[in-house]
């Protein structure tokens, strides 16, 4: 599979191929480039028109530390960074059906953060 150079295309990144038109799509792991192509872990399942879309993914964690009172974020591979402190609370929820996830943070003073984050584009 051809890329442009790009960052985001590195050795063990997750990737999404997919193809609208035909409704395909799939996941993967990059596990090199060669002369502009990536070589990927698992051979592809479809075969995919050449305007198909090749998304690099970028993995992220939240964890919160009770004990600390810390939010704490990471990314890919990286280690956890303290994202907010003084958490007494954090809560998150997945509703499929709705395609949302739902969070709460609370602060050492009982003040509560609370929000969706609406999935689009899911394939």
């Amino acid at each position: 599979m051809k890329i442009a150079a790009n960052e985001f295309f590195k050795s063990g990144r997750g990737v999404l191929i997919y193809d609208l038109a035909s409704q395909a799509w799939e996941m993967n792991e990059i596990v090199s480039r060669q002369d502009g192509a990536l070589v990927l872990k698992n051979p592809l399942q479809n075969a995919y028109p050449l305007n198909s879309m090749v998304v690099a993914l970028k993995k992220v964690e939240y964890k919160f530390y009770p004990a600390q009172r810390v939010l704490k974020r990471k990314a890919d591979k990286g280690d956890f960074q303290p994202l907010l402190e003084e958490v007494s609370d954090f809560y998150v929820t997945f509703f499929p059906d709705a395609n949302s996830v739902l969070y709460r943070i609370e602060d050492n003073k009982k003040e509560q953060i609370r929000g969706y984050i609406f999935l689009l584009n899911l394939v």
